[in-house]
């Protein structure tokens, strides 16, 4: 479905709980498969590890 969006915190263990209690699914208001959640848990380590290369080069 096109359109569906939910905010989820940076944190994995959110993510986990929101997938495991079925929140996740409620917030999108359809079925989100469990093979998706390992790849949003990638996205978040791709990011995190992102926003520390970035602080590095500014030297924070």
């Amino acid at each position: 479905m096109n359109g569906r969006g939910a905010y989820l915190c940076r944190d994995s263990a959110c993510l986990m709980r929101a997938a495991k209690n079925g929140a996740l699914q409620r917030a999108l208001k359809t079925p989100v498969p469990e093979d998706i959640v390992p790849s949003l848990l990638k996205m978040l380590e791709q990011e995190d590890e992102k926003n520390r290369d970035e602080d590095e080069s500014r030297g924070q």
